[in-house]
């Protein structure tokens, strides 16, 4: 059933429904036009509720290069989804798990995101842009974050414990961030 409704979304949330133009953060009021359609809105309620995979299983949520903008996600369990490339910008994640080596958000555009108490240990966030989103006892550790884009966080309560990162990372002006782990 969650592979029928990720099929639904790649081909009726894809990225050419995005709307390019907008000025849609926390600090504009979005057109109308902007907003997630309600069916897709639902179909990412019910695959956000799914039982948390197992280790083992091979039940990967194939969301990429997906039209997500301002998505109700929070408390959704998407562990071990491939939500590369996707536009999630100003989603609300809160409280959302999408921890795991197999959940990959690498190229993802998570700008003006909500992502407080959001688990994203240990998955993939290569080159994907952070950009003003807004932090708050989110989980890193593990995290790969090489290339990726966090100008304009405040990162002061996320736990960045063993995470890996590169030059090319951009961190937010005057932050330190702590040692990177060494590559896998």
């Amino acid at each position: 059933m969650f592979e029928v409704m990720g099929a639904y979304l790649r081909t009726n949330a894809t990225q050419r429904e995005c709307p390019r133009d907008s000025k849609c953060s926390s600090d504009w009021k979005c057109p109308e036009q902007d907003r997630l359609p309600t069916v897709i809105q639902a179909a990412l309620t019910v695959i956000g509720r799914r039982e948390m995979p197992r280790d083992d299983g091979d039940d990967e949520i194939d969301l990429n290069k997906t039209c997500l903008r301002r998505a109700t996600l929070d408390g959704a369990r998407l562990s071990k989804a491939n939500l590369r490339g996707a536009d999630l910008r100003d989603a609300d994640l809160d409280g959302a798990n999408l921890s795991g080596r197999r959940t990959d958000l690498s190229n993802t555009d998570l700008r003006y995101t909500y992502l407080d108490n959001t688990n994203l240990s240990e998955a993939n966030l290569s080159w994907t842009d952070f950009s003003e989103a807004h932090f708050g006892r989110t989980n890193l550790s593990g995290a790969d974050l090489k290339g990726a884009d966090l100008r304009g966080t405040d990162l002061a309560h996320t736990n960045l414990s063993n995470i890996y990162y590169e030059k090319s990372t951009v961190w937010p002006e005057h932050f330190v961030p702590p040692p990177s782990r060494p590559q896998e």
